[in-house]
């Protein structure tokens, strides 16, 4: 069987080529599912950033980009695959040797720590909830409310004392 990168028409290949990785991030149906529902998100981010709520829109797309899995495992694969042994600490580098038996689990933990950061990132761009009317109103508040509503076919204003 091919590789996808063989399929491409060759003048794409020399394009493509520095970003081709030795090991490239596992895909498998969780990794699909998280990447479906990071594009969700930055939907979601693109529809705030168009009404004009553009916090929530950058935090929007930073907790996509978080659910999305493939651009955090994708970095941390270049930067195991080109990180300089020679000037880290002898305990890191001690570490980063038993990271190719491990791909796997490590793009699985990359998945389930952006998931659950991104779902709580999101969950914090959501806002408040307004209350309904009279929801934990005491009966006076309730009734000056009421009371301050105008008669209707008049435009006083019965709390106005001018």
């Amino acid at each position: 069987m091919e590789a996808p990168f063989d399929q491409l028409p060759e003048e794409w290949q020399e394009h493509v080529k520095p970003y081709l990785l030795d090991v490239m991030p596992v895909l498998t149906i969780p990794m699909y599912v998280m990447m479906g529902l990071g594009v969700l998100v930055l939907l979601i981010a693109l529809w705030r950033l168009v009404t004009l709520r553009v916090f929530r829109a950058f935090f929007t797309m930073l907790a996509g980009l978080l659910m999305a899995y493939y651009p955090v495992a994708y970095g941390f694969h270049w930067w195991y695959l080109n990180a300089d042994a020679d000037q880290m600490p002898a305990e890191v580098a001690e570490y980063m040797k038993e990271v190719p038996q491990h791909w796997a689990q490590i793009d699985y933990g990359i998945l389930t720590g952006g998931g659950v950061l991104g779902a709580l990132l999101y969950w914090m761009t959501m806002g408040g909830r307004k209350k309904k009317a009279g929801y934990g109103a005491s009966e006076s508040e309730e009734r000056m409310r009421q009371q301050a509503i105008p008669r209707a076919g008049s435009n006083k204003n019965p709390w106005d004392f001018k």
